[in-house]
This record gives structure tokens, sequence and C-alpha cells, in this order.
């Protein structure tokens, strides 16, 4: 994929009819990057469709919940797997919002959790590496949240 929805499981339909908008203010909505997509029709037909053909199908099916049909197959623009090197940390809510271009600018892929109740946001900011992860030395001592993490 070419960019990430910050709730990994779910289908590929799933993604491309609920418009995920995935991490990071330079990247497309994920079912930007649908090139065709198959689906099964209510009257039992069979049928693709793409920007090119059948684009008011396609459109529709984009972020339609369902409701053109089964999607059968999806036929996406896709990169190379790639790491991720996260850095998450925790600020207070009006912090957030009295920073938020230059946050939303400090990595290439970024997501921001918000908890009300605590008054704080955080925010998680990603960006490719070369780095491998490495398991933690002692399982059983491994923090419950790690602030810097490598996936």
């Amino acid at each position: 994929m070419i960019n990430l929805g910050s709730i990994s499981e779910q289908t590929l339909a799933g993604m491309l009819t609920t418009a995920t908008h995935g991490t990071g203010v330079d990247h497309r909505v994920l079912s930007s990057h649908v090139q065709t997509v198959r689906l099964l029709l209510a009257d039992g037909t069979k049928v693709t469709c793409s920007r090119d053909q059948q684009p008011d199908l396609f459109f529709a099916t984009l972020c339609g919940l369902g409701s053109t049909g089964i999607i059968l197959d999806v036929r996406m623009e896709v990169s190379p797997a790639f790491r991720l090197r996260e850095v998450q940390e925790t600020y207070k809510f009006n912090d957030v919002i009295h920073n938020f271009d230059a946050l939303a600018r400090s990595a290439e892929f970024v997501r921001l959790w918000w908890w009300p109740q605590a008054d704080e946001v955080r925010v998680s900011a990603m960006d490719k590496t070369r780095e491998v992860s490495h398991p933690h030395p002692h399982p059983s001592l491994a923090p419950a949240l790690r602030s810097d993490t490598i996936f």
C-alpha cells in the first residue's frame, strides 16, 4: 500500500467503500489508488469498472458503502513494501491546536488520537526507514506502549 489506514484489520472492499483516509497530509484518500473494480450486480451480472470504463458506476462504488454490488476484485496502485519508524508523544489539546500545522507536517505519516476526558492528544509520527525492528530483549519487561517503534 502507498498509504496506511489507522485500522489495518479491514478488507480492501471495506476500505474503498468507506473512504478510509490513511495518514499524512500529502497522501490522498486510499480509494483514490483504486484502478479497477469488478462487481457482482443485483441482477447477477459481473461488470468491471474504472475511471475510463463505466466511470459513473466506478465512482459510485468508491465510498458507496456496498450499495452498487458485491466487490469481487480490486486492482490498486501500490508501492514496494517499506518499514516505518514511529514516535508517539502525548500533548495537551490546546498545544496541538496551536501547533497543528507543524505537527501534521512533522513526518510523512501522522495520526492523532484525542482523549477529551484527559484533555490530551496522542501524536503518532511515522517516517520510512531502512532500520530493522528488534524484539525487546526481555518480553516480560517490555513496556505496554513503546514510544519509539520500528515496524
